[in-house]
């Protein structure tokens, strides 16, 4: 099957799904990807149903589904042990032909009342693909494993490891449209779905897309969006410790690592050989523990995206160059006591730090640096330059713009003769070639500069240019999502969200630059 039929195979999947259809989409997407589907809901929602539909996808796909109860045995699950081996061979081994090792869709139902010896079994089968049969280990050709319950495994009895192994969750619940319900309950002949053969997955397939998956790039703002829904959930389970919240929502490394290899999976079978916005919401089906997780997940989310698609279209670079400007008018308008300095400028914002490392660079704000006082201490934090690699910016910390960051973390600046204090650390400024010692004077209004002028010309037309990105960026993310077939309509409203939170941001940064042009064009 060619990549762009992959539509196809879905729209065959979905026939009579009724409001079913991201479950089995999302079936589709964790077998490709090499990962396991856990599915919540009552009984009675059609959950063995997708499991079911989900072998309809697989080329002469053999099938096992088990219905666990806290009497099930191993040999239930994983085959019988062969009485001629064990009595003629004296060796331990089971017939597996027919049961879990031998099939290539696996269901199973109620899995949290599985025991111990089925549960530790079960580990190695999700994580390696690899059954222990006796004294040999054989890999087993299963495609996609799915189970279910109508309850989370309970907290205590060491199902914490077979829960993380589920990549996937989704909630079943019953149909809520009224005329689809209506048709549910009034078809009178169930229709067994064929698909195509020139459509259905093998398992040299399979293995092929699996390779070029690896080759789908995961950019820097993805990896920005991550970070920053990694540091909210850091901020959420610190005040989960504190008792200033509800419950922690735990991410293993393992956990996040495969949600990256699914986001590529995604854009893989997409067309695209990137990861995308889009891709990155699945996000929201594979992080939470509790149904009630999701909400909490939702808002993270959309605070992440909202601030990684503002560094992504410059506005938060062009909000803090605004207000950097806005601050040396002010600094320039108030009668202090300064240092003379002849400071290097870098990048017109910055002087750079004299450190012990060479290859260590340390900015701070013009703007800011020049409202320090020497004896005193202002909070200040290290953030990462998303532009320089290599690159650290000393800005001024503000709760409300920088939260999850821990008090250990915060550094404390003041004014030296030649530089800063950090910490009781001293740091001198880089200064222009042939700088002559400072002198401290006293420091009266100043007229607006041409250099000022400058700058605000260049940020007007930076700020034409993340406009322009901005509209870009919105109908080609929008576009994908609206398009996207694993995305259902609460991960699609996310992203348009995000979207209207940074085009509100824009539009203020827009009237900051139009009220700066104003206040100029009066004291020309």
């Amino acid at each position: 099957m060619n990549i762009d039929d992959f539509g196809k195979l879905l729209s065959a999947l979905h026939q009579g799904m009724y409001e079913r259809e991201q479950v089995v989409a999302l079936s589709l997407l964790t077998a490709v990807a090499g990962e396991s589907l856990f599915l919540l809901g009552p009984p009675g929602v059609a959950k063995s149903m997708v499991a079911r539909r989900l072998r309809k996808a697989f080329r002469n796909a053999s099938s096992f589904e088990y219905l666990m109860s806290r009497f099930s045995t191993p040999d239930e699950v994983f085959g019988p042990v062969s009485i001629s081996k064990l009595k003629n061979e004296d060796r331990y081994e089971r017939l597996t032909d027919g049961y879990l090792p031998s099939a290539n869709v696996v269901f199973l139902d109620e899995i949290w009342k599985a025991g111990p010896a089925i549960q530790n079994t079960l580990l190695t089968v999700l994580n390696e693909k690899v059954f222990r049969n006796g004294s040999q280990e054989i890999r087993i050709p299963m495609q996609a494993l799915l189970a279910a319950s109508n309850e989370l495994p309970a907290e205590g009895e060491g199902l914490e490891a077979l829960w993380d192994r589920f990549l996937v969750r989704a909630l079943v619940t019953g149909i809520c449209r009224d005329d689809l319900f209506d048709r549910m309950i009034t078809e009178t002949i169930e229709t067994e779905v064929e698909v195509p053969e020139p459509l259905k997955l093998d398992e040299n397939l399979l293995n092929n897309w699996r390779q070029s998956i690896q080759n789908v790039t995961v950019g820097e703002t993805i990896l920005s969006f991550i970070h920053h829904v990694r540091k909210a959930l850091i901020e959420h389970n610190t005040q989960c410790i504190n008792g200033r919240s509800g419950r922690e929502i735990y991410v293993s490394d393992r956990r996040w690592k495969k949600v990256v290899n699914l986001m590529r999976t995604s854009a893989f079978l997409h067309g695209r050989s990137h990861v995308s916005y889009a891709d990155a919401c699945l996000l929201l089906n594979c992080l939470w523990n509790h149904p009630a997780d999701k909400d909490v997940l939702a808002e993270m989310m959309k605070n992440a995206l909202v601030t990684t698609l503002e560094e992504d279209v410059r506005v938060t670079l062009i909000h803090m160059r605004i207000s950097s400007l806005r601050d040396v008018q002010l600094v320039r308008s108030t009668p202090r006591c300064v240092f003379n300095a002849s400071y290097k400028k870098v990048q017109s914002f910055y002087y750079q730090l004299v450190t012990s490392y060479s290859k260590q660079r340390i900015l701070i704000y013009i703007s800011e640096f020049e409202t320090l006082r020497a004896d005193e201490p202002q909070p200040f934090i290290l953030t990462s330059d998303k532009r320089n690699k290599g690159v650290q910016i000393l800005r001024k910390y503000q709760k409300s713009k920088h939260p999850g960051i821990f008090p250990k973390d915060i550094l404390y600046v003041r004014l030296a003769e030649d530089g800063v204090w950090v910490s009781d650390h001293h740091y001198p400024i880089v200064k222009e070639e042939g700088a002559q010692n400072e002198v401290l004077q006293q420091c009266g209004a100043q007229s607006i500069d041409n250099n000022d002028r400058v700058l605000l010309q260049s940020l007007e037309q930076e700020v034409c240019e993340s406009r322009k990105k901005y509209n870009d960026l919105r109908e080609q993310v929008l576009g994908q999502s609206a398009n996207h077939f694993f995305l259902n309509t609460v991960e699609q409203t996310l992203l348009q969200h995000a979207f209207q939170n940074v085009a509100h941001t824009l539009g203020q940064v827009e009237h900051e630059i139009y009220e700066l042009t104003h206040f100029y064009s009066r004291h020309e």
